[in-house]
């Protein structure tokens, strides 16, 4: 009889331990391209957070006592706690004058509830009106009725109107340079019973200057004889009143753009209109060599007559917030 061998069985037990995730934020090492994210920091696919990408969204929803009310002169101008600071200027000159740095008769800008402002203008009954964001909205009056070209009349006794009536992100953090990418959001509702009132021309909702002064290098104007056009304007690249759209009265128009900032013909502006894309430009954006760039919303020049714009949900960022830009373009809250 053969003497059978004795049979080894090797059982091979699989060791293999869980993919680690040091930072917990619910993507794994290997794939991780961002270590060492903060705790409670929201992540992308590839587990990076905003503050890591250096993301930032400055939001202006018209919260009550909102930074640019809180005025305090500093040496070297006015010194405003805040991204976004009131910009007045009046009567012929366009220049930001310190004097002028607080709000007055003639123009201001304030966060108001829809009650609040009901008792303000209580000939006009807002119909519809509600805010996007929160409970304020924020108000831009501008008394033109002394202009000097044609004003209506009835106005400060002392003869002063307003040339601007704006907020700007001038040396904050949502200013840009060269290279630099920005969205913007932003609505307005012009009130029927105020923009049925015809003038003449247009006024400036929303600019972009770079430091040293100069005309804007983009604009964005409403008309004001009560047919609500909108139009763009560039002087360095000699484009006219482009119509884009057209507003409607007492509603909540919204506005999106995209600005590719650069001095060479890699620049670019999207803007949509109520989700629609209206205008494209591919081409330079900026024109002042080595100078940096804002933005400034609100009503700048032509002011013939009283005038008040609504707006509401102003959001400044540098990215889309993990949306595509259809997305971030057909969002309007």
């Amino acid at each position: 009889m053969k003497k059978r061998l004795p049979i080894l069985i090797l059982l091979l037990i699989s060791c293999e331990s869980e993919p680690t995730d040091s930072d917990n934020d619910g993507i794994i090492d290997s794939e991780d391209q961002c270590p060492a994210t903060p705790e409670g920091d929201s992540v992308d696919e590839s587990g990076c957070s905003h503050s890591q990408l250096n993301y930032f969204e400055l939001v202006y929803g018209g919260e009550q006592n909102e930074p640019w009310e809180k005025y305090e002169q500093t040496e070297d101008g006015p010194g405003q706690n805040g991204n976004l600071v009131q910009s007045f200027s009046e009567g012929t000159s366009s220049s930001v004058d310190c004097e002028l740095c607080e709000e007055n008769e003639i123009h201001n800008v304030i966060a108001l509830t829809i009650d609040e402002l009901n008792k303000q203008y209580s000939e006009s009954s807002w119909p519809d009106l509600s805010t996007i964001n929160g409970d304020h909205l924020i108000r831009f009056y501008a008394d033109g009725r002394n202009n000097s070209s044609e004003g209506v009349g009835g106005g400060p006794i002392n003869g002063s109107y307003s040339k601007r009536v704006e907020l700007s992100d001038n040396r904050t953090e949502g200013m840009y340079t060269n290279g630099d990418e920005r969205y913007y959001t932003l609505s307005f509702w012009p009130p029927k019973e105020i923009w049925d009132n015809s003038t003449k021309y247009s006024t400036i909702i929303t600019q972009w200057k770079q430091f040293g002064g100069g005309r804007p290098n983009f604009e964005v104007r409403l008309s004001q004889i009560a047919d609500y056009k909108i139009t763009v304007i560039s002087i360095p690249n000699s484009i006219d009143h482009q119509q884009i759209a057209t507003a409607d009265p007492n509603k909540w128009n919204h506005l999106k753009y995209y600005i590719k900032n650069s001095t060479e013909n890699d620049g670019a502006i999207k803007i949509w209109f109520n989700g629609n894309l209206v205008y494209t430009y591919q081409g330079v954006t900026m024109y002042t060599p080595d100078k940096d760039g804002y933005v400034k919303f609100g009503m700048y020049t032509e002011m013939r007559d009283e005038r008040t714009l609504l707006f509401d949900a102003i959001k400044i960022s540098n990215g889309l917030n993990g949306k595509s830009l259809d997305e971030w373009a057909k969002d309007q809250n």
